[in-house]
């Protein structure tokens, strides 16, 4: 289950314990989170989860960082384009069910709403609509 906070210092423990490669994941929300992490927990494996939800570009902005650079912040109509895409590959590609693509939809707005304004208002556009069609005309707002 997830219960925060992650214990990125217990990681360290196993590195003479197990031979197979570790990969470390949680709570890394940002680029500071990330370095911390990475910095408490030794670890040069590090996964994103949720915190590559809520910023759909934090790779990218972790990736620059290493290399002492930084890359503007993904802009919403960048965001709005990628749910969009992601609407189309759920209905088309039929990934998943009919009746699970605006319940995901939404799940992925709520998670945005960490990082960005705008969800906050499309998701109280779209929460109660059950039909992946009618999410999909709110998105050009």
């Amino acid at each position: 289950g997830y219960r925060p906070p992650a214990k990125w210092h217990e990681v360290i423990e196993l590195y003479d314990k197990i031979s197979i490669p570790i990969i470390l994941n949680g709570e890394i929300w940002d680029i500071e989170e990330y370095h911390r992490c990475h910095q408490i927990s030794q670890c040069k494996d590090i996964m994103l989860g949720r915190g590559a939800f809520a910023r759909p570009d934090l790779a990218k902005q972790i990736k620059a960082s290493l290399i002492k650079q930084s890359i503007p912040t993904m802009q919403w109509i960048a965001i709005l384009d990628m749910l969009i895409e992601f609407y189309k590959i759920m209905s088309h590609e039929k990934l998943i069910s009919e009746k699970h693509i605006a319940g995901r939809l939404k799940l992925w707005v709520k998670w945005l709403m960490a990082s960005y304004d705008e969800a906050a208002i499309l998701f109280e556009q779209i929460k109660r609509i059950r039909e992946p069609d009618k999410i999909y005309l709110k998105f050009p707002y």
